[in-house]
């Protein structure tokens, strides 16, 4: 950095206290920046390289020229990467509702008195309440219940 008579020391020092504050070493597990904020650090390519900055020396200068297209190829690469990441947190995992005809006999799961009681009490579907509910008479008690489908499994 000392070389190029264009590019003094004060203007680096973005880059190398983001490279200390993002460096894992031996000893640590991690960054500075992750033990005080407890999330990975923002990219600060876009403080340092903006277009007001290097407009003036990137025609005459290739190693500034270099350097900025290196920057921007990683801004990119980072763009990219957090994109697809959020993609697949919105992904949302649908599952395929079974359906249930009259007359059925299912299991569905109850909520347990103790701890060795059983889960599962068979029923009778009277009525399929569309994507999510089933309408089932239990053989015990004969209570009409509604029971969410994540609950119920075939006999």
């Amino acid at each position: 950095m000392s070389q190029n008579p264009l590019l003094p020391w004060k203007d680096c020092l973005p880059l190398v206290s983001y490279a200390m504050n993002n460096s894992r070493t031996i000893g640590r597990e991690f960054t500075a920046t992750e033990r005080l904020y407890a999330t990975s650090p923002r990219t600060i390519l876009h403080t340092t390289v903006n277009e007001k900055s290097y407009t003036k020396f990137i025609d005459r200068h290739p190693e500034i020229s270099e350097m900025l297209s290196r920057f921007f190829i990683i801004r990119r690469i980072e763009n990219d990467a957090y994109e697809q990441l959020r993609l697949q947190d919105n992904k949302k995992k649908f599952e395929e509702t079974q359906g249930y005809k009259a007359g059925q006999t299912v299991y569905y799961r109850k909520n347990r008195k103790h701890k060795f009681d059983n889960n599962y009490t068979k029923a009778t579907v009277i009525a399929d309440i569309g994507p999510n509910k089933v309408v089932s008479k239990a053989k015990k008690h004969g209570k009409w219940r509604k029971v969410n489908k994540k609950n119920v499994k075939n006999v």
